[in-house]
């Protein structure tokens, strides 16, 4: 019995995702494990498949789709290989949804387009190596500076970490205020 009836973009998105699973990526998967590496173009490929933008309106490039689907395509994605799904989940919903509820219309603009086609890749910094994944104990520090912040402190197990090219890095602009002074900063990698 089935509690969900699926649309037809929903079954698209899916059957979307499962042959591109089963083309681009379970083929690989020995290789890429072997060379303890993940290749980038596989990242521009999810972009050109609608699966780096799910949820990013189709004013900034995105699939505009919503959860149901985006989860229907993570877990087509899973199913070839969790570290996939794994990054595609991360840059979607902590990178891009992030960005689109809390980003102003400059950096949407400027970044949406470039997350959902896959040109570039997000990761989030937020665990620290003392404090995991908790806010409030996080010792990461921005300074105002003349012209923006400076960031000082360490993160960890961050996904995609090494090869993204925007983090949404969290810092605490404010060590008294707790969680509250802790604020998201957009860094380009580069």
């Amino acid at each position: 019995m089935s509690f969900l009836t699926l649309t037809d973009d929903q079954k698209f998105l899916q059957k979307t995702a499962r042959d591109f699973a089963a083309r681009e990526i379970a083929p690989n998967i020995a290789a890429w494990e072997a060379a303890r590496e993940f290749p980038r173009e596989v990242v521009a490929k999810l972009g050109q498949a609608g699966l780096m933008g799910v949820m990013v309106p189709e004013e900034f490039g995105g699939a505009a789709m919503g959860p149901i689907s985006f989860c229907l395509a993570l877990e087509e994605l899973a199913a070839a290989d969790a570290a996939v799904s794994v990054m595609v989940s991360v840059h979607n919903s902590l990178v891009c949804g992030a960005l689109l509820a809390f980003g102003t219309d400059d950096q949407k603009k400027k970044y949406l387009p470039r997350l959902a086609s896959g040109e570039w890749l997000g990761c989030f910094a937020l665990s620290e190596p003392d404090s995991g994944s908790d806010a409030g104990a996080l010792r990461a520090a921005a300074s105002r500076q003349e012209g923006g912040y400076v960031l000082n402190g360490s993160k960890a197990w961050i996904t995609c970490g090494s090869t993204a090219d925007l983090a949404l890095v969290f810092a605490t602009v404010d060590p008294a205020a707790g969680k509250k002074g802790v604020t998201a900063f957009l860094v380009e990698t580069k």
